[in-house]
């Protein structure tokens, strides 16, 4: 089985635990971490053993070796990188809230829905890979 490919977009406190849940699944590879702080996201990506390290989120969704992102962020940013990520070819799991408005969350499922790719709230993530939550 081919391994599912992960790049985590923000190194705080909340991508702790996405982190270590890739770290003990045995079908994902984590590829990358980006952190507006370099340091950090390379601390963590060796902490982590991810390959690289990003300063800025947007070489990580262009990484294509990335197959999906986590996106653990400030919660203003989740919508925006969400659609990124998407648009990006990518699949996505985003901490929540998802959105910080109606609308953009009305967005983020139009371009899910215009995609092949998946969307997910951290707060879905036991609905089966089948649903496009």
């Amino acid at each position: 089985m081919t391994k599912f490919r992960v790049g985590v977009i923000g190194a705080g406190s909340i991508a702790q635990s996405h982190l270590t849940a890739y770290s003990k699944n045995p079908d994902v590879e984590l590829i990358a971490v980006a952190d507006m702080n370099l340091e950090r996201a390379q601390s963590v990506a060796d902490q982590f053993g991810a390959k690289r390290a990003y300063a800025d989120p947007h070489e990580l969704l262009a990484d294509a070796e990335i197959d999906g992102v986590s996106i653990c962020t400030w919660n203003n940013s989740h919508a925006s990188w969400a659609i990124a990520a998407v648009q990006a070819g990518k699949h996505v799991l985003v901490e929540k809230p998802i959105a910080r408005t109606l609308e953009e969350a009305e967005e983020i499922q139009r371009i899910v829905e215009a995609s092949d790719r998946w969307c997910r709230s951290a707060s879905c993530a036991a609905i089966p890979r089948t649903a496009r939550c």
